[in-house]
């Protein structure tokens, strides 16, 4: 589902119960993000537990937790040296929807992964292990940092946290709210003075749009669900159950 079908879907479970309950699209964006997050911790950790019965590392068992396969990621990371006291330090900025670490590689060699917290231990002696025979990176601080520094070519596994949904809108010219899709975008159009709706193939969705406080040409910033799409059902029936509808017998007004 887009996000927009999703938040019409919880709508139309609503409509069974006869409250007039108020609710708007964000709200229900709200819930989703909680619903979403909730489910994807629950699920890391069902994985870490299995990892600590088995005695092995997560990425050992990270596929054997089904809905958490899609979110393993590779990523190349940017490397930057800094200097502190003296001493020369590489290390790398952990992706921005890190989670977990999983492995990692330098020049196609095997890094081996630490708490950041052990990091003094090994820069204080290198006699733990041979440094230029067995890479290793401490992750913590919203940073890897590696030793040896001339490490390169860092290719790093991870999990990568669930994206926040977003509902991004417009107004057309009777003032009725309409739904920017995402890659959709809003431009002016110079042989009408009128703003245009488009999709990102450049069809036209709505020829005279507005947007509040918007600079233009403006890009929908909307999310839609980053979850296998057998999930969100499920995440609609948890939604309405967070937002008190009765799914017997219910009405839900929606408002801006």
């Amino acid at each position: 589902m887009t996000i927009a079908t999703f938040i019409a879907y919880v709508y139309d479970l609503a409509r069974k119960d006869g409250k007039g309950n108020v609710v708007s699209p964000q709200a229900i964006v709200n819930w989703l993000t909680y619903v979403m997050l909730d489910d994807f911790n629950n699920l890391l950790t069902q994985a870490l537990t299995l990892a600590e019965q088995r005695q092995v590392a997560l990425a050992n068992v990270i596929f054997d937790i089904k809905d958490l396969r899609q979110f393993v990621k590779t990523d190349t990371l940017s490397l930057s040296m800094v200097t502190t006291g003296g001493i020369n330090r590489i290390r790398a900025a952990l992706p921005g929807d890190f989670k977990y670490e999983l492995g990692c590689t330098a020049a196609m060699v095997n890094v081996e992964l630490l708490s950041y917290t052990l990091l003094p231990k090994y820069r204080g002696s290198v006699l733990n292990d041979n440094p230029e025979e067995s890479p290793k990176g401490f992750v913590g601080g919203g940073y890897v940092e590696f030793i040896p520094n001339n490490v390169d070519n860092v290719v790093f596994v991870y999990l990568r946290t669930p994206a926040k949904p977003y509902y991004d809108f417009c107004m057309d010219a009777n003032d009725a709210e309409i739904f920017m899709p995402a890659g959709s975008g809003i431009t002016l159009n110079s042989g009408t003075a009128k703003y245009e709706l488009m999709d990102s193939d450049g069809n036209i969705l709505n020829a005279d749009v507005t947007k509040s406080g918007a600079t233009f040409p403006y890009t929908s910033l909307t999310v839609d669900l980053d979850w296998d799409e057998i999930n969100h059902v499920r995440f609609a029936n948890n939604v309405a159950h967070k937002l008190g509808i009765n799914l017997h017998n219910t009405i839900l007004t929606q408002t801006q």
